[in-house]
Parts: C-alpha cells; structure tokens; sequence
C-alpha cells in the first residue's frame, strides 16, 4: 500500500467501476511525500490493469498517420477519459494534449497534480507526436525511454502537454515534452525514446 492505501487488481467489475474504485482507494487521497516510487508503482498497476481490458493503446487502434481517427480514439480511451486528457492539436511531428483537472484527478503534495498522471501525460503526448506522421515500412514497438524533471507543483483548472518530434530514426524517434499550468507556467519536461519496428510485411 501506499500511505496506507491498499494497492490492488481489481478483477470482478466493468471497467468504468474499475475506474472510479480506483479513484476512492488512491486518486483523492495526497500521496507521500518522498512520493515518486510510490506515485510510479500507482501509475504502472494503472496501466497494468487498463492493458489487461485491451482499454489502452494498441497498433491495432491507433492509427498512424491518420489524424482524425487517430483524435477519435484518443479521446474515447478509458484511461484517457478517467485522466480528463485530450487532444488539443496535432500535427507533422507535434502534438497538444489538455488535461482536464477535477475532483477526481489524483494528487501529490499541496493538493498538486500526482507525479504518475504527468508522466503519462509525457508518455501519451510522445505518442501523439510520433503516430502524427505514417512512417511507410514501420509499425509501432511502444515507448523505450521515458525520462521526467518535476520542475514545479502543477496546480489550476488544466495543463497543457507540448511534444515535438526531436529526431526520428529508423529505430528510435527522440521527442521533447513540455507541461504547463493554465498560467503558462512551465511546471515540468520530459524526453521520450518511442521505438519503430520493420512492419511485417516488410521483413
């Protein structure tokens, strides 16, 4: 547990029960304050589960290179929608997310948005930058690096994530994130590796 806060799988509800238990047992409650282990265990048995339903992003879904359907999906992902984020703008090796902040967004110290939720706001706004351009012979393998510096508390009615496709290889493509408040307050930067694969056809 963390803080006392049972951690657990929940295995027996539909996900969006899944979901709001999730939020009563961990969301709304201020993690410790050493909190980045225990904020990255939360975020990865998040995942973990969303994974398991076949809830979060796959190859199959998420379209590379096809905007309009590539936002559609995006914006109708469960774990997208349980952390209020969406797609703001999107294009040639950029992408904007917003991130909604409710009642029901987990947090950190001072009542600021939890750790976890901004690495995945890094890690989704990666994404969105890289599947923004069709890579002809490729195919997605998912994110190899992820790096983040907590530069402020994050705190106000939304953040905002910017990526830019920093380079893009034949294996790795390099993007640069940037978060900020809804003041414009840079609050936090992160560095993703998003790894490419020959697609099958192409072997």
């Amino acid at each position: 547990g963390v803080n006392g806060v049972a951690v657990r799988c929940i295995t027996t509800l539909p996900p969006s029960h899944r979901v709001q238990e999730f939020i009563d047992e961990v969301g709304q409650k201020p993690l410790a304050a050493s909190a980045l282990g225990p904020n990255a265990v939360i975020c990865r048995k998040f995942h973990a589960k969303f994974q398991e339903e076949g809830a979060y992003l796959s190859n199959e879904i998420m379209p590379v290179g096809d905007r309009e359907v590539f936002v559609q999906r995006f914006d109708e992902n469960p774990y997208h929608r349980f952390m209020g984020l969406t797609v703001v703008a999107i294009a040639d090796d950029y992408a904007h997310l917003k991130l909604t902040i409710s009642d029901s967004t987990p947090t950190g110290i001072g009542g600021s948005v939890n750790g976890g939720i901004l690495a995945s706001m890094v890690d989704m706004a990666a994404v969105a930058a890289v599947f923004s351009k069709a890579m002809p012979g490729s195919e997605p393998a998912g994110t190899a690096d992820l790096s983040i510096t907590y530069l402020r508390q994050a705190h106000g009615r939304w953040l905002d994530a910017k990526a830019r496709v920093v380079k893009r290889g034949r294996q790795l493509s390099t993007v640069a994130i940037e978060i900020f408040t809804d003041e414009g307050r840079l609050c936090s930067s992160g560095r993703v590796l998003y790894a490419m694969r020959t697609a099958p056809e192409n072997a």
